[in-house]
Parts: C-alpha cells; structure tokens; sequence
C-alpha cells in the first residue's frame, strides 16, 4: 500500500529538495540515544531520495518499541500538510517507508532501515511476542521496488557521540554559508530598492526580480533550526505575522512586498550583523 501511495504521490508532486532535510534529520534521527551508530544519505531515486540507517541498541526493548520509536521519529520529521509511512519488520531490519508533502505541492519519499545484533535479539525475544521463535517467518529484504544495501551501516556509520559532535560542527557550518547568502540576497535588495519606488511594482520585470530575491531571503532564513542567530527565527515569526503575508509570494498585495523590502529586510540585516560584532 505505501509504494502505491508513493508512485501516486510522485505523479502530482514535484520532489523537494532533500539536502534541505539534513539538518533536521540529523537533528531528530542522528541524535537518538537508542541507535549506537546512526547517519543520513541522500539517494537518486524517485521513491527514496532521503535515506536514514541506524544500528539499534539494548536501550530498546522489542520490536513494537522500536517501531514506535521509528514512527515518533518520522513524525517529528514529516511536513504536517501530509504524510503516509509505514513499518515493515524484515529479517535483517526493520524499514519505515514515507512520503511527505509540503503546502507547495514539493514531496519527500525516502526510508528509516534499523538493524544490527541487538535487532536479531529483538526478533527472537519473548518481548517480540508475535515473531518469538520464528525469525523465519519474517521476510527478507525486498530487491524491489528498490534494492536495500543493509551491509554499508558498519562501514559508513560513526558512533553516536561522535555523530553529535559531527552534527553540531556540520549544521554551525551550514548555517554561517546561509548567513552569508542572506546578507548578499538582502544588499541586493536593499540596492535594487535605492533608486525605485513602490508603483515600479507595476511592472513585471522589476516585481519578478523583488520577489524572487525576497523569497530567497524568506526560504533561507526560515530553515533555521537551532538558536545559533536566534533573531533570525524571531524575524521569521514577525513576517509571518504580517497581514497578508502568504507562502506563496506571487499572491501577496504590492503594498506588503515593497513594506518588507523598506522596513523587514534592513532589520534583517541589522540583527546579523549584531550577532556578528557581539557574538
């Protein structure tokens, strides 16, 4: 049911972004305590562009933990506009399945494989009551719709407390490259701005070339997930609240671009670099 929910899925949407997804993956999945290895990939694959594998611990205690575990996880992940997924317990791993889709109609399909030694005690426990002596009976991996790699996890993944570390340091990276983006995009504003006013909306060209730099301050800033630049999110919360403010910025009034351009986007600026003098 769930690849048939995705192949539908994929027919009336575009794909998102995956490495868009990284910091918050790494943040919900990579961070388990009950995994003692964990890590993300991204895969060229329509049904499974995000990929997230874990070596599960003793911390869980039989299958249907570790299954509400994954779910609880996922959940934490998908988008709250839509999402379907769906756990398949195997004999080498357990998979969770999904798909996701945002208000723009951008979707995100991938699966959660978690294995290793403890989860072979998991199938033959008492506390696995459905599956206790009969590790037969769960099937193995599929070689379709996709074929699953389970024997990479050794190899490519780095310990929890290493992944933590490696977190940390790969998301403070990502976030001052996003900084840097924000500042270039919102100068260009602020000078394409200087010598303009608001009824040069008017014509198509100059609105197309306002709101594309606009919503690529708008779309950068808003994926901020930790509290390194703490304003920033703040900012992104006062725009929001904006009367007519839409996430979709062809269908906001001209009056709101052009006071966003004038009034939000030089604060924006004004907070970055504060936190860079002071920080």
């Amino acid at each position: 049911m769930i690849e048939e929910t995705i192949q539908q899925i994929l027919t009336k949407t575009k794909p998102a972004a995956a490495n868009l997804w990284i910091d918050e993956a790494s943040f919900y999945f990579c961070r388990t305590e009950e995994w003692s290895k964990a890590d993300i990939f991204i895969r060229n694959e329509p049904a499974c562009q995000l990929e997230l594998k874990a070596i599960v611990s003793p911390a869980v205690q039989s299958l249907v933990n570790l299954r509400n575990l994954q779910q609880r996880i996922w959940l934490r992940l998908a988008n709250p506009y839509f999402e379907s997924s769906s756990v398949t317990f195997y004999s080498e791993a357990s998979v969770l399945r999904f798909v996701t889709v945002d208000s723009q109609q951008n979707s995100l399909t991938g699966r959660m494989i978690v294995g290793g030694d403890h989860y072979y005690e998991l199938v033959r426990t008492k506390g696995s009551q459905r599956y206790a002596d009969r590790e037969q009976a769960l099937p193995a991996l599929p070689p379709a719709p996709f074929q699953i790699d389970f024997a990479d996890l050794d190899h490519t993944l780095i310990g929890s407390e290493e992944a933590r570390k490696d977190w940390r340091t790969r998301n403070i990276a990502e976030q001052e490259k996003r900084i840097e983006r924000i500042c270039r995009t919102a100068e260009q504003i602020n000078f394409y701005i200087s010598s303009r006013k608001e009824s040069d909306l008017s014509a198509p060209l100059v609105r197309e070339a306002i709101l594309f730099n606009l919503e690529s301050v708008w779309r950068q800033s808003h994926y901020f997930k930790v509290s390194l630049y703490k304003g920033v999110k703040d900012w992104c919360n006062q725009v929001r609240k904006r009367p007519g403010f839409e996430n979709n910025f062809d269908a906001m009034p001209d009056a709101l671009i052009w006071d966003l351009c004038i009034n939000e986007v030089p604060q924006l600026l004004k907070l970055i670099n504060t936190h860079t003098l002071y920080n």
